[in-house]
């Protein structure tokens, strides 16, 4: 906070000067804290883990519904020459980016961990969830043109193969498609945002409201329109609680496919941060206490201090406590953040030989002091 701190506030990663700190402090620092205490890093922390997070689901949701359409609409147009509108695909993604958008004033919880962004995990998990509704939307579609099933059960029409190549190109099939790849692509995005259960998890009301009105307009769209020229004819509302009730059903499974993900990743992000841990610059007892709080264990793996061993059960409890806390906020990839460019060597600058025309002749401790004060 004072002026001799300046330095150090250079030199850091990250400087933070608290609200009351000098002038030279601030404009050493890269953070400037507007409210007085340290509390406020945590509640910064928090929140841009939260923004991380939100940034997150949507890199996923928004690639998983790229892959299922571009995979899913190839799989039909090959192996049962169905050609799906165009028209309706731009519709599908009006919708979907309408929706989307409402992410960035949803609720989510923090991550447990330090983010950091994993490239190879975000497109793994899109992988893995545009195939899995790639699957709901093929199996759907034989399930429709190559059974009775649905005939049978609930009474409506069959669709044949038309003469001369002409493929399963019913409008009536082109709406039920439509609303069956809408509702289901976009009900993706409350399993991406939530790390539990999708209902354990409330997400924010305009996020509700936003997926409401799209998928009513949506199941509208596929009861009612007749667009001759885009290819589309109301299926009727027999069709469209079928896709619903077959569209639920496919949502469920999702959370366990999002388990299976996070039980793969969650290890290795694990032993990241462990491995960072004790290549951190740290005394042995840090060491040993930071690994000892990430692994659960009781009680730390080093002997106790004098003073610690004179501690009663509930201060050590706190103590824990407080260590656990602590690693929760505890970033281990600060190291590989770069400081940020920032004009601060103005006055090393001036003097450098062949940087300027007129070099500035200074001593170091003036140049230095220059510099602070710059």
């Amino acid at each position: 906070d004072g002026v001799n701190d300046a330095p150090a506030l250079k030199k850091a990663n990250v400087g933070v000067a608290v609200a009351e700190a000098s002038d030279a402090a601030r404009s050493a620092a890269d953070i400037v804290l507007t409210e007085p205490g340290l509390s406020v890093i945590i509640e910064a922390l928090l929140a841009s883990r939260q923004i991380f997070q939100r940034m997150r689901n949507y890199a996923i949701y928004t690639c998983s519904v790229t892959i299922r359409v571009v995979v899913g609409f190839a799989i039909l147009i090959f192996a049962f020459k169905f050609d799906f509108p165009p028209f309706m695909v731009l519709i599908l993604a009006i919708l979907n980016d309408g929706t989307i958008m409402t992410i960035s004033k949803d609720r989510v919880k923090p991550s447990p961990y330090p983010n950091e962004w994993n490239l190879f995990e975000i497109f793994f998990s899109a992988i893995v969830y545009g195939l899995y509704l790639t699957a709901s939307t093929v199996a759907f579609f034989a399930i429709i043109v190559k059974t009775n099933f649905f005939q049978d059960k609930f009474g409506v029409q069959h669709f044949e193969n038309l003469p001369n190549g002409g493929g399963y190109n019913d409008r009536i099939l082109h709406s039920i498609i439509y609303l069956q790849v809408s509702t289901i692509s976009q009900a993706l995005i409350f399993i991406t945002r939530s790390r539990g259960l999708f209902f354990t998890e409330r997400p924010s009301l305009i996020l509700v409201a936003a997926f409401m009105i799209a998928q009513l307009v949506a199941t509208f769209i596929s009861v009612y329109a007749n667009w001759g020229f885009t290819e589309i004819r109301g299926c009727g509302w027999h069709w469209a609680g079928i896709v619903w009730i077959w569209n639920i059903i496919w949502f469920f499974p999702l959370d366990a496919v999002k388990f299976g993900i996070q039980a793969y990743f969650d290890p290795i992000r694990k032993r990241a941060i462990e491995e960072v841990m004790d290549r951190t610059p740290s005394t042995k007892d840090q060491v040993e206490r930071r690994k000892s709080t990430l692994g659960g264990s009781a009680t730390p793996s080093v002997l106790p201090s004098r003073r610690r061993s004179t501690m009663v059960g509930t201060d050590k409890e706190k103590r824990r406590d407080t260590l656990a806390t602590a690693a929760s906020y505890y970033a281990p990839h600060t190291r590989s953040f770069s400081v940020a460019h920032k004009h601060r060597n103005f006055a090393r600058i001036l003097n450098m030989d062949g940087e300027a025309a007129n070099p500035v002749h200074a001593d170091k401790d003036g140049l230095r002091r220059f510099s602070i004060v710059q």
